[in-house]
């Protein structure tokens, strides 16, 4: 009991240490979106009958961090949305059609260098890692040898994402800034079968600072 204490105590004491963090100078908080090219590599046995699946996905996050000036550092939670790609093959006595797709959630720690271009207007260089969440399913229906045919299967499973990111800081004002550009990651997914996915796309969000 003793020792559930101190921990339970060291848990208060980092919580309160964040909440006071959060309301300090250059705290920032923000909200992003963004649309990605989300592509999926499967291993030899599965290659052998598909191509490699890719599809456009919407991206939704949000992060909060210290802005440190020329410099910060954050953390965050964003969702990619379900990406998918169909295939449909002849058969004997019918075709059978297979759905593909695959979605994640993704809970990520970064930096950025941030230098200042103009008096509003800084440039973004960063890079983040974490870890990712992702959910494949394959759904197969059709007919074989004049039967109808259905069979469907999904894996979840936590992997290493890392990635980079270039884009710009508009500041509106003192509190408020508009942040936009472009990212690239690649995701250890660690389910059977899909050894790694890989994304690139375009984002904007916005930031509050304290």
């Amino acid at each position: 009991m003793a020792n559930i204490a101190k921990f339970g105590a060291k848990v208060l004491l980092v919580s309160a240490l964040a909440s006071s963090a959060a309301l300090a100078e250059g705290a920032f908080v923000g909200l992003e979106g963004g649309f990605n090219q989300s592509k999926v590599s499967l291993d030899s046995e599965l290659s052998d009958t598909f191509s490699d699946p890719k599809d456009g996905a919407f991206e939704f996050g949000l992060k909060a961090g210290q802005d440190f000036g020329s410099f910060r550092v954050w953390g965050g939670y964003s969702y990619r949305t379900k990406a998918s790609e169909d295939y449909s093959f002849a058969g004997p006595g019918g075709n059978i059609d297979v759905e593909m797709s695959w979605k994640s959630h993704n809970f990520l720690v970064g930096a950025d260098y941030t230098p200042s271009i103009t008096e509003s207007f800084k440039a973004v260089l960063g890079a983040y890692t974490g870890l990712a969440i992702t959910k494949a399913e394959i759904k197969g229906n059709g007919k074989v040898l004049g039967y109808d045919f259905s069979e469907n299967g999904s894996e979840t499973s936590a992997g290493a994402v890392v990635g980079v990111r270039l884009g710009g800081i508009y500041e509106i004002d003192k509190s408020n800034e508009i942040e936009f550009g472009v990212k690239s990651d690649y995701t250890k997914t660690g389910i059977d079968g899909i050894d790694k996915a890989t994304s690139y796309g375009a984002y904007v969000g916005y930031n509050y600072k304290f």
